[in-house]
């Protein structure tokens, strides 16, 4: 163990040769995940000792555990996926209602428009043939 003080440039230097080794592997990492939690101590690697190996059959048990959990969460994402587009649907749908319910207003509006304008016209068309008639009327009387 090494005890440094702080440099010239104010950097305090650890207290341990593989707390700086550490640092340089977390640096050459491109995205680091930002955590609340205070880094965990750093405890220096032992050398390797022997393990009992596991049987093949606790192995593949292993496996098919860590794999049902893999599929478990995973069906629990496209759940959550289909729950939010199923929102989005609903969501686009109201939409849809409200834009139909505005061109069915218009519509009406519009028919309504529309009738009107065609019993102006009939009116319109009524008084023009008693005109013409009244104006073959005054010519036959002034002959």
């Amino acid at each position: 163990m090494r005890r440094v003080g702080k440099s010239c440039s104010r950097i305090e230097t650890p207290l341990f040769e593989n707390m700086l080794e550490i640092r340089e592997e977390i640096a050459d990492d491109v995205a680091l995940p930002t955590s609340p939690l205070p880094p965990s101590p750093i405890i220096p690697s032992s050398p390797p000792h022997q393990s009992p190996k596991a049987s093949p059959s606790q192995a593949a048990e292993g496996l098919s555990i860590l794999i049902q959990q893999v599929f478990d969460k995973c069906s629990a994402l496209v759940l959550r996926v289909e729950g939010l587009e199923s929102a989005n649907t609903t969501q686009q749908l109201e939409i849809l209602k409200l834009k139909a319910r505005q061109v069915f207003d218009k519509c009406s509006a519009l028919v309504l428009r529309v009738e009107g304008l065609e019993s102006a016209n009939t009116t319109q068309q009524l008084e023009i043939l008693k005109l013409k008639a009244r104006v073959k009327k005054l010519e036959r009387l002034n002959k």
